[in-house]
């Protein structure tokens, strides 16, 4: 093998190093220098360009690790998975929203633990809306909770008095900024065939009749 390559010119100290001692220049170079690793993508050409021509400024930000010998250590353990109820923080009904991984029974006082992660962004979910007097009215959504949101605060305005909250609220004089509302539960996708929405009436049904005597279909 070392005569191969000392006939396409490659020189006697570099074929007579061992291979379990490389150079010293080489195993420095291999120090300084900061691997970018990811998991291959089409794009990732794209990404390449773009690290490429921002790097200047990754290493104004972040000076102690681009280009330094400095090893970063990698997480290995994930955090434990915030649970409650939060602001999407890009939408008109986060001011409406009741933050925290709890919420109260209106008419005993009994707290509640929320049991998973939710936002305005939530899908199939099951919420709970309070009003000033301190009265609850459980609901449920398949769409984004900010649109249903969005479509009782219409209803306020509008003055539909048929349906229960815009008529509480009219009633009592409660303005829209005072309606707040908190997920409490939902129905995530399942991981074989099912009926979500049944699933979803159900879990509803449980929370307004069940838990015990959590709120009630309409203010009262």
């Amino acid at each position: 093998m070392a005569s191969k390559f000392r006939n396409r010119g490659y020189p006697d100290s570099l074929l007579n190093v061992p291979l379990d001692n490389p150079p010293s220049s080489i195993s420095q170079q291999r120090v300084n220098r900061m691997a970018f690793v990811n998991t291959y993508h089409p794009f990732m050409p794209m990404f390449h360009g773009l690290i490429r021509k921002h790097w200047p400024l990754l290493g104004l930000s972040y000076p102690t690790d681009i280009g330094s010998s400095k090893l970063v250590k990698r997480q290995t353990l994930l955090a434990t998975a915030q649970k409650g109820t939060f602001p999407c923080l890009h939408c008109l009904q986060c001011s409406n929203i009741t933050r925290g991984d709890k919420f109260t029974h209106p008419r005993s006082g009994k707290r509640f633990s929320i049991r998973g992660f939710f936002s305005c962004d939530s899908t199939y979910v099951i919420y709970l809306i309070k009003c000033p007097c301190g009265l609850g009215y459980v609901g449920e959504a398949t769409q984004h909770i900010r649109d249903r949101i969005s479509q009782h605060k219409s209803t306020i305005r509008c003055k539909k008095l048929l349906l229960p909250i815009p008529a509480h609220f009219i009633s009592h004089n409660h303005s829209i900024a005072q309606l707040r509302y908190q997920i409490i539960d939902s129905i995530p996708v399942a991981r074989r065939v099912g009926n979500r929405i049944l699933k979803l009436k159900q879990l509803e049904a449980y929370w307004i009749s069940c838990a015990p005597n959590l709120g009630t279909t309409w203010p009262q």
